[in-house]
């Protein structure tokens, strides 16, 4: 009886202790420029800030810094994770999104601030594929033609 316990315990510690994996930070950096976009710095400006406000509403993800001047917004986001319990591990894993511009052009930079801790491959793709998707959103937004006015 006590070895059947024994390996009930064994196996159920093995299995609550699934190693995680750790990727790098710089395997999910992304960026994209575009040009030839035959609008304003000024106009670029807005549009970027007004989609870093739409695409970035959670509390934990925020624009820390803009400078009108130099075409520049700064901010945090975050990319992965939830932040730890008695039982887990912090697994939360920010972004440094990056977005700058200038007459006629934008540019967005996403990197990562700490390596990528995840249990499978999986995990790991929905990352590259949110990432994706941020990118996809800015040039969709900095590309369109509306006009609120």
């Amino acid at each position: 009886m006590k070895t059947k316990l024994f390996i009930i315990a064994c196996i159920l510690l093995a299995v609550s202790c699934v190693p995680t994996r750790v990727t790098p930070k710089d395997d999910f950096k992304k960026s994209t420029t575009l040009s030839d976009l035959n609008t304003p710095k000024l106009d670029l400006y807005i549009k970027a800030n007004d989609w870093m406000v739409d695409t970035f509403n959670s509390p934990e993800s925020v624009i820390e810094f803009t400078d009108k001047e130099s075409g520049t917004i700064l901010g945090k986001y975050l990319a992965y994770g939830a932040e730890s319990t008695d039982y887990t591990v912090d697994t939360r894993t920010f972004a440094k999104i990056d977005v700058r511009v200038k007459e006629d052009a934008a540019k967005i930079e996403i990197s990562l601030l700490n390596d990528v801790r995840t249990y499978n491959k999986a995990q790991e793709d929905e990352i590259h594929k949110k990432l994706d998707n941020i990118i996809l959103s800015f040039k969709e937004r900095m590309q369109s033609s509306e006009n609120d006015w």
